[in-house]
């Protein structure tokens, strides 16, 4: 998949995925993972939890560019619309921190 289009759908696609998730688990594991600040895909820019891609480098115009998702939001606005996101799936969202809490690092960087 072509890394502009990601750039330009992973948000959308996550507040898609909120609101349209189709089972409890998969609503869970979108709302651990919060609001996506910076591209990510696990198979094609794998990174360690905690970590993330922050540049991107285009060959065909030899150039670096941020890697912020198109409409992401940050600090307080991002934390806020996180909140909003969990209190309308409050069971979901209780167990979605029980599981951050009691899963071992490699299994979080799975989620």
């Amino acid at each position: 998949m072509c890394v502009q289009m990601l750039l330009d759908s992973q948000f959308q696609s996550y507040v898609d995925g909120v609101n349209k998730a189709s089972c409890a688990a998969e609503l869970r594991r979108y709302l651990q993972r919060g609001p996506p600040l910076y591209l990510s895909d696990p198979n094609g820019l794998p990174c360690d939890s905690n970590r993330h891609v922050a540049r991107l480098w285009f060959s065909s115009s030899n150039t670096e560019r941020d890697a912020k998702v198109k409409d992401a939001l940050e600090g307080e606005a991002r934390q806020k619309m996180w909140d909003d996101m969990r209190a309308l799936h409050p069971d979901e969202a209780l167990a979605a921190a029980a599981a951050t809490e009691t899963a071992p690092a490699a299994d979080q960087a799975k989620t």
